[in-house]
């Protein structure tokens, strides 16, 4: 069994590599990720559920460890624990303020007093246009008895 748990282990660590990669490079050949989206999206839900396995197996033999009553389970069982929690925390943390910032961000989008300085800065802007069409237009009139 360890033998085969390395050998996913190798192969989910090729396959993430390969799809960072691609996501990387994502910007520069947008063609081809549109053709192929269900594709990589499939790809990586496979990735995604594998890796959810393995953890399962993971913590399915810890579990079996931990009420055999074997040694060094407890201690591992903490560690485990504490690495979840070292890694899910910052995660969430992270996670919770990107939503709050994102939604704050977008209903500021609608806000009615940016909506109503918006209207303010084009009506200025066409008032100016007008201002210097009417400017414009009066000299093309004291001009064009000269010519």
């Amino acid at each position: 069994m360890a033998r085969a748990l390395r050998y996913l282990v190798v192969v989910g660590g090729a396959a993430v590599s390969i799809l960072l990669f691609l996501l990387a490079s994502a910007s520069d050949n947008s063609g081809f990720f549109d053709r192929y989206y269900s594709w990589l999206l499939g790809l990586n839900a496979a990735v995604a559920v594998s890796l959810l396995t393995l953890v399962g197996i993971s913590l399915a033999r810890l579990y079996a460890r931990y009420k055999a009553g074997k040694f060094g389970s407890r201690l591992m069982t903490r560690l485990v624990l504490l690495f979840a929690a070292i890694g899910i925390l910052p995660g969430l943390v992270i996670f919770l303020v990107s939503v709050q910032f994102v939604s704050h961000s977008i209903e500021s989008w609608f806000n009615v007093r940016i909506e109503a300085a918006l209207e303010a800065g084009l009506n200025l802007g066409r008032a100016g246009l007008d201002s210097a069409l009417t400017e414009l237009s009066a000299r093309a009139r004291q001009e064009a008895p000269q010519l």
